[in-house]
């Protein structure tokens, strides 16, 4: 299975950034107010929002 790179949009790509910065910020955030809770975070949500990022990459390849 061959990928056509001319079929890729930069468009998606680009909110893909401005999504992670702006996680980053929420993240920096919430790190400095509530550093006691983070392990928490990464238990409870962190491996479902990295499996949800992955899928969304691979949708943007045109993967799956």
């Amino acid at each position: 299975m061959s990928i056509d790179l001319s079929a890729i949009h930069l468009s998606p790509f680009g909110w893909l950034a401005v999504l992670i910065i702006v996680l980053l910020v929420i993240f920096g955030v919430f790190r400095f107010f509530f550093h006691h809770l983070i392990h928490l975070l990464f238990r409870g949500c962190g491996l479902i929002l990295l499996a949800v990022a992955l899928l969304y990459v691979l949708h943007l390849l045109k993967l799956i």
